[in-house]
Parts: C-alpha cells; sequence; structure tokens
C-alpha cells in the first residue's frame, strides 16, 4: 500500500480518531492514571516521605524526604532534591510533562516510540554550588556509586540527573481495564518505586558528596 492510499485511509477514519481519542481523554486515561496515583500515594504513604500524585489534573508526581527540604527561609517551599515522573526522548533530554500533552498519551508508558516514561533523581543545582549540568554529569559519573546505580538500571540524563524507565504491558493493561483491575498491570511501577526506596542511600551519598566537590554550603 502506498503512502497517499495509507494516508487517504485516515482521513476516511478522522471521525473513528476523534471517537476514540475523547473516549481515552474523558474516561480511560482519568481512569488508569487515577490507579497510578493510588500506587504512588501508597508509596509516598509508607515511605514516611512528601510529595504529590495528582498526573491527569497536574501532571504532577514528585516525592522527597522531609529533611531535603531547603534550609533557605525565602525558599520555604522548595527542595534540594526530589523523585519524580518524567519523559525522556532518546537523546536523553527531558521533555516537560505538559508540553505536546505527553502526561495525557499511554504510549511512553507501554514502550511505544522513542519517549521513555520513567523516575528521574532530581536535583536543584543551585542547592549544590550552582554547577553547569555538563559539570554535574560528570560528577555522576565519576561518583564511586555510578557502576552500583548503573547496574540497578539508572542512567544519566543531559541534564546529569538520574533516570531508570518502566514500561506497562499493552495486553496486560488492556485486560486489567476490562476486569477493572487496573492495579494488577501497574507492577513495574510499583518495581521501580521500590528500586528508588532501595537506592536512595545511594543517592543521599551523591547528593553530600556533590555539595562538598562544588563548594557549596546550602540547602
Amino acid at each position: 500500500m502506498s503512502d497517499r492510499n495509507a494516508h487517504s485511509l485516515i482521513i476516511k477514519s478522522l471521525s473513528i480518531i476523534e471517537d476514540v481519542h475523547r473516549e481515552y481523554r474523558e474516561k480511560v486515561g482519568p481512569d488508569i492514571y487515577e490507579e497510578i496515583d493510588k500506587v504512588i500515594k501508597e508509596f509516598i504513604e509508607s515511605s514516611d516521605w512528601t510529595g504529590e500524585a495528582n498526573f491527569w489534573e497536574k501532571a504532577s508526581f514528585w516525592v522527597a524526604p522531609s529533611y531535603w527540604k531547603a534550609d533557605d527561609i525565602e525558599d520555604s517551599d522548595e527542595f534540594v532534591a526530589w523523585y519524580c515522573f518524567d519523559f525522556v526522548n532518546d537523546s536523553k533530554s527531558t521533555l516537560s510533562s505538559s508540553s505536546e500533552g505527553y502526561i495525557f498519551h499511554l504510549s511512553p508508558l507501554l514502550g511505544i516510540g522513542a519517549t521513555q516514561a520513567g523516575l528521574s533523581f532530581t536535583v536543584n543545582r543551585k542547592y549544590i554550588g550552582s554547577p553547569k549540568a555538563s559539570d554535574w554529569k560528570k560528577f555522576g559519573q565519576s561518583h564511586r556509586h555510578y557502576t552500583e546505580l548503573s547496574k540497578i538500571g539508572f542512567i544519566q540524563l543531559n541534564s546529569g540527573n538520574w533516570f531508570i524507565p518502566f514500561k506497562l504491558d499493552s495486553d496486560l493493561l488492556a485486560d486489567a481495564y476490562v476486569t477493572g483491575t487496573i492495579v494488577d498491570a501497574l507492577q513495574p511501577i510499583v518495581d521501580v518505586l521500590q528500586k528508588i526506596k532501595d537506592s536512595h542511600t545511594l543517592f543521599e551519598q551523591v547528593l553530600a558528596d556533590s555539595k562538598e566537590n562544588f563548594n557549596c554550603s546550602r540547602g
């Protein structure tokens, strides 16, 4: 089939595509992300950390121990570091969750396309001496825990922050949606959250060492 013939089928199917998009936007997407939020909120509560899980309405998930909160009075709502949900493209650059509507699409969560969904250990560099992203990344690559974190599944992004991807099984998710047991298809998210918890002491050391390396007294 030529490209033009294939494209003509798209034109003929636009009404179906619009119906699918509307159903996803109004029903399917909210249902799935509501269950994801529940999984993350359970993680926050079990960790005794603080954070937010509101994917669909705010495109937001972040979590951090309260002691990572910045000490500066004027920045009382800021954190030195945190873990958050990210979309990452094939060049290891973070995509804004609100731009291009990525937060409203399942493709990255299902491993479809070049964009990966995952969790990031993210640092506000102004609290570790304001190094450039390239210097922060170089520091991470030379850190004593680099190999250990890499074996767990973390990679460094262009920003220097650490990212670990996850992927949901599309068939399992589709079947779970039918039976109303969406949570049964979310085990990869549970697993990656556990990896965050298991790696937390390593990231604490990375954070502490970075402040010393960049001669920082803030945070």
